[in-house]
Formats: structure tokens, sequence, C-alpha cells
């Protein structure tokens, strides 16, 4: 078996991240990031992970490769104090065997530095890790350092390419 490590991104992976439409939600009514007053920013802050549902397809291969016996990290961008809010809520978090956060790690993707500082932490071969994340640049950089990549936009093809990496049974 190729793969032994199956890197998780979270927004849009494992759980729902839509920027926008949390504003829209917390202020009732649409505005832009960028115009957010510094208490709003506060505000938002504090108030998003409660609307970042976990996403049923994500979580789902979450289980599979775990019971398939491969090991399992976060690697995100995600702030420290949302992850740590969805840890509290998302029993699946626990899973994990690792997680490198951007801000933990002083590099974000789709900076190899990041990616670097997860192989280093967890020793891990890049060869033998398989990504998923919605964001098709993130996923090209993992390529430059050997790290296989599946874009997470559909359940159904990212089942079937799993499949066709053998990671997932039939």
């Amino acid at each position: 078996m190729k793969y032994k490590n199956i890197l998780f991104d979270i927004g849009d992976v494992l759980v729902r991240f839509n920027q926008q439409e949390i504003i829209n939600t917390i202020f009732g009514q649409p505005l832009s990031i960028h115009m957010l007053t510094k208490e709003q920013i506060k505000v938002y802050r504090e108030q998003a992970p409660q609307f970042m549902p976990a996403l049923q397809a994500g979580v789902t291969i979450l289980h599979q490769v775990r019971e398939r016996g491969f090991r399992t990290y976060v690697l995100s961008n995600m702030l420290e104090d949302w992850y740590q809010m969805l840890y509290r809520k998302h029993a699946f978090f626990a899973q994990f065997d690792g997680v490198v956060l951007s801000c933990r790690a002083g590099s974000a993707k789709p900076d190899l530095a990041i990616y670097q500082v997860l192989l280093k932490t967890y020793g891990l071969k890049p060869e033998e890790c398989l990504f998923l994340d919605d964001k098709e640049d993130n996923i090209n950089a993992g390529k430059r350092l050997g790290i296989d990549g599946i874009v997470f936009k559909d359940y159904g093809y990212v089942q079937k390419t799993l499949q066709e990496y053998c990671v997932l049974g039939e």
C-alpha cells in the first residue's frame, strides 16, 4: 500500500466554511470582511465556529480511512481559537494523530514551509501521504514536495478517487 497517512484540511472538507454567509448570519446583513470594524471582527472571530457544521462527506471519509488503518493528520490555515472551539464541538477531531495549523507553524498553505513542518513534526514521508483539500493551489503545493492530493469538491469524486488509489475498498 503506497499511502499510510491521509491529511485533511478543515474548512470545506471536515466542516462547512462560507465566510460571507457566516458574516451575514452574525450581523444580519451582507457586509464585506474588509469593511468590518475592530469590534465586529472580534464578534466574528468569537462566533464564527458556531456556524461551521460538520460536513458529513468529509467525516465519513475520515471514519473510513481510520477503519482501514490509515493515520490521519490535520493540515489547515484555521485560527487556533476556532480550531479549539471546533474540537470541543465535534468529537471526530479527537481521532487525528496530529495537527498542524498555520498559526502554530508560522506559515500558511500554499507556502511549502507548512507542509515541511507537518512532515518533520510527525516524521512522515511525502510519498506516503495523501492530502484532501478544497483548494487546488494547496494540493499543487503539496505535490511540489511529493505529497499526492485530491481536490475535495464533490464527495462522489473523492470516494471514487480514493478507491482508485486503493485507499478505500469498492
